[in-house]
């Protein structure tokens, strides 16, 4: 009985403290004068307020309905008269006193703190699930650097656009700019560029995709595990995964394997 009143009254309290967060934010906020263009407020008020709200609205609720549970199970049993018990002489009227029962157990007892331990679990996955952006966890600062250098022909048409954009570094949704690449150095017609950028996401699907020209993309996938090691040396030469057309997908023509290779170490970020 005590862990369905408090999941009850969780639930309850959840629809309720979820209600007040959300029109609480809006109030807030309106008196605040924040911005509202094309709906901030409210979205902020959805993904912030209502969550909170909701979170200690349930628990609150459930810990309160638990307290009144407890206290009415605490309350001191009076105890009927025996109308066959023998009068006694002391007591008014010559009849035997009433007896007053030994109070009941008082605190928590085992299913009330498995209704609250439930509650409370049912709160927080509500909140994990609510809040959950998709995005997988973040490596512990200071983050890891990831330092690249890319080798493809000097007189390759989309050098110059390659030098005038950020490339990306990939992984599923997680889409961030490395720095700029910068041109190290040139032999035997072959130019390298360099490439940096912090390795933020804790996953095992990177990939550093670079433009050239408007719609030629190269794509080259980075097995650096989940948790990136620091390396003191650079890996091998190795040629690029895909080199495509920006829009669907299909591979650029070339004459022969595409002239793209690229190399990378991790080191110790700052």
């Amino acid at each position: 009985m005590t862990i369905l009143l408090a999941l009850f009254a969780g639930l309850l309290g959840a629809v309720l403290g979820g209600a007040v967060g959300f029109f609480g934010i809006i109030l807030i906020g309106t008196l605040a004068g924040a911005d509202n263009q094309q709906g901030a407020l409210a979205m902020g008020a959805a993904t912030g307020g209502m969550p909170v709200g909701a979170l200690i609205g349930a628990v609150l609720a459930a810990v309160l309905a638990v307290r009144w549970r407890v206290r009415a199970r605490s309350a001191p049993v009076q105890a009927a008269p025996d109308e066959t018990a023998a009068p006694d002489r002391d007591a008014p009227g010559g009849r035997a006193a009433p007896e007053t029962g030994s109070p009941r157990r008082r605190g928590l007892g085992l299913w009330d703190w498995i209704a609250l331990t439930a509650i409370a679990l049912a709160a927080a996955g509500g909140y994990a699930w609510w809040t959950d952006d998709g995005l997988p966890p973040v490596l512990r600062k200071p983050f890891p650097v990831l330092e690249a250098e890319l080798r493809l022909p000097a007189d390759d048409p989309g050098l110059a656009y390659a030098l005038n954009r950020h490339a990306d570094l990939r992984s599923e949704i997680v889409y961030h700019s490395l720095a700029p690449p910068v041109r190290l150095r040139e032999a035997d017609r072959q130019v390298v560029l360099g490439l940096r950028g912090a390795l933020t996401y804790r996953t095992d699907d990177r990939e550093i995709e670079l433009r050239l020209e408007t719609g030629k993309v190269l794509g080259f996938r980075l097995d650096l595990g989940d948790r990136p090691r620091v390396t003191e040396a650079f890996t091998d030469w190795r040629r690029v995964d895909r080199f495509v057309w920006n829009r669907d997908g299909v591979p650029v023509p070339t004459d022969g394997p595409p002239p793209y290779f690229l190399r990378t170490r991790v080191v110790p970020g700052e």
